[in-house]
């Protein structure tokens, strides 16, 4: 299976220099995504990892500040991490491209389901999530899972003609939701889809979008 992963993100970076030496580049970017809190509208802020190496953290390092606006584009990665008896997930991209910002958040994945998607009605709106795997384009070929949700019409025909093994092209965009449980703080990313190109051969050549 052809593999495309491609991540594109523009933020602030959040983090010192020091740290971005170690520990890669962090961004913040507020989205168009409100809610409401003691009857007061406050607008979401995503925060994203970013690893840079070799002549991108260079160039990172000379140009670039916290407080500044960044544009990344590389692959979108997966990893887990035990503490304390405990696994982690967390996402990071492997950045290919560093640049000035162009006010972008974008997401494009191959990959096939996992399993066959969810539908859930809401009191407006529907969404249909799936699991969508996608194998690294190195020689390890490792499998790295996404969550994607579709909304709306795109709900529909996702949750009609998808199903495990489905074989689609996701283009959409990063969100990240950040809950606390027992004051734990735990955050989930999902890739939000505006497109879903049907590849599989039970609906080959089938585009839709919301």
């Amino acid at each position: 299976m052809a593999t495309y992963n491609l991540a594109m993100v523009e933020g602030n970076i959040t983090n010192d220099f020091e740290d971005i030496k170690s520990d890669g580049i962090k961004l913040s970017k507020a989205t168009n995504r409100y809610f409401t809190k003691d009857d007061e509208k406050k607008q979401v802020t995503e925060y994203h990892r970013i690893h840079v190496f070799n002549k991108l953290k260079d160039f990172v390092l000379k140009n670039f500040k916290k407080g500044n606006q960044i544009r990344i584009e590389g692959e979108r990665q997966v990893f887990i991490i035990e503490k304390d008896d405990k696994k982690k997930k967390y996402y990071t991209i492997l950045a290919s491209k560093v640049d000035f910002p162009a006010n972008l958040n974008s997401v494009t994945l191959l990959g096939r389901l996992g399993a066959d998607p969810k539908l859930n009605q809401l009191e407006q709106n529907q969404v249909t999530t799936f699991s969508l795997a996608v194998n690294k384009a190195d020689k390890t070929q490792e499998t790295m899972w996404f969550n994607i949700s579709t909304w709306g019409k795109l709900a529909a025909v996702s949750f009609k003609y998808l199903k495990k093994g489905s074989q689609v092209l996701v283009k959409g965009s990063i969100r990240t939701s950040k809950w606390e449980t027992d004051g734990e703080e735990n955050t989930k990313d999902e890739i939000v889809a505006q497109h879903v190109i049907f590849v599989s051969d039970i609906v080959s050549g089938v585009t839709q979008s919301d």
